[in-house]
């Protein structure tokens, strides 16, 4: 009881510090346009799930249609893709569902899907060449009564469960590398390189930690809260640009086979590009990315680009660490090199091989399959790093200014 409390009192303090809401519990406005999708929610197929809304048309004598369409082929995607070209009624034709709206509507729909899963789309159209004029309130809920399932749309059900699995076990790394952190420092051995690390570790928890209090409080009200995951995932852009740097870093054979960074004006100028590509693709996403379709983020040219970045760099990391190899004499130190290459090469591309995966899977599916794809392959490139990091260790692979430094009394070739 205890440590649940604790958690509610930390996502409490962190949505009041970042307040805003956006869900499948949906409210709003629509104007000035004479055809709007207004939201989507995928059913599941283990019993009958719910839509309740209320509609009201603010100008009187307006014929307005409320349009229910899923993602079948020939149905939504054709829809929206063409509704330019089509009237009212061959809009109508294709949808499931086409209710006037006179001035008000207020009604419970049910979706009884039994072969799979289906996203089901809202849309609002004009019939009589004037511009919308509507207010809504919607709120879309599964069958299920578990506060796990009932509030989430199907392809985000399992986040909350997987943001909290990690959560917890970054407590525990956290803590750990908070300590490794501490004995370095005492000892005159918490290195920059060390540091940057900590950064890192910290941006990742926050990130796994709001990600965690959005979906709790989704899964409480249907709301959530927007604005903390959307910090919550510029902590982690910022976090991804930090890692490929501690990459790179150690490619170069800093603190490990030099003292001093070379080539500092192409490292810098490097990282602006690729932090200005991430930075692109996280506003992207947030505010240009259309949520009517079924695109994943990777899947847009922002993110097509920064996937080919992403690929680059790897090209990048494999250069340098192959420079810094072939000028090392020591065996022990080549041995590390190599495994380290391997290990982080194989990290790097597996944002690209994730992307591929995601365009191969069904839209109701790959969102908690790539988020746990990602968080995971985060924490292991952090895990193997805070491994090497630990203050026993650290002297053995890093030359740092240390009284726990026993001069390489584990040699590298021991590695």
């Amino acid at each position: 009881m205890m440590i649940r409390s604790i958690i509610t009192i930390l996502c409490v303090l962190a949505a009041v510090l970042l307040s805003s809401v956006h869900a499948k519990y949906s409210s709003g406005e629509v104007k000035g346009t004479d055809f709007h999708f207004v939201d989507k929610f995928c059913f599941d197929n283990a019993g009958r799930g719910t839509a309740v809304f209320d509609f009201h048309n603010n100008i009187q004598n307006e014929t307005v249609y409320l349009l229910i369409l899923d993602d079948e082929v020939g149905n939504w995607t054709y829809v929206y893709e063409h509704y330019k070209e089509m009237s009212c009624e061959q809009r109508a034709e294709r949808s499931a569902y086409a209710r006037p709206l006179d001035q008000d509507l207020t009604q419970t729909e049910y979706f009884n899907d039994f072969v799979r899963p289906h996203f089901w789309y809202f849309a609002l159209q004009a019939c009589s060449g004037n511009p919308l004029d509507v207010s809504y309130t919607m709120h879309m809920t599964q069958f299920s009564n578990s506060t796990w399932k009932r509030e989430f749309s199907y392809d985000e059900q399992g986040l909350e469960g997987l943001f909290l699995f990690w959560w917890l076990l970054f407590i525990v790394g956290a803590a750990a590398h908070g300590y490794a952190a501490f004995v370095l420092s005492k000892s005159q051995a918490y290195h920059t390189i060390v540091k940057l690390l900590t950064v890192i570790v910290g941006l990742e928890w926050f990130y796994i930690f709001f990600s965690f209090c959005h979906y709790a409080a989704y899964s409480d009200n249907g709301h959530g809260n927007i604005g903390l995951k959307n910090f919550a995932d510029f902590l982690d852009t910022i976090a991804q640009v930090l890692i490929i740097l501690l990459l790179v870093l150690v490619a170069k054979g800093y603190c490990i086979s030099k003292s001093d960074i070379e080539g500092k004006k192409l490292l810098f100028g490097g990282m602006i590009v690729l932090s200005i590509s991430y930075l692109i693709l996280y506003i992207w996403t947030k505010a240009g990315q259309d949520p009517a379709n079924d695109l994943f983020e990777y899947e847009t040219v922002p993110g097509i680009i920064t996937v080919i970045l992403r690929a680059l760099v790897t090209g990048w990391f494999v250069w340098e660490l192959r420079n810094t190899y072939l000028e090392e004499n020591h065996a022990g130190k080549r041995e590390f090199y190599l495994a380290f290459g391997i290990v982080y090469s194989i990290w790097l591309l597996m944002l690209p091989l994730i992307t591929i995966i995601a365009a191969a899977l069904d839209p109701w599916v790959r969102m908690k399959v790539v988020i746990g794809m990602y968080v995971t392959m985060n924490a292991i490139g952090l895990g193997i790093f805070a491994f090497v990091f630990w203050p026993s260790r650290i002297s053995n692979y890093f030359q740092v200014n240390s009284r726990l430094d026993i001069a390489g009394t584990i040699p590298y070739d021991s590695i």
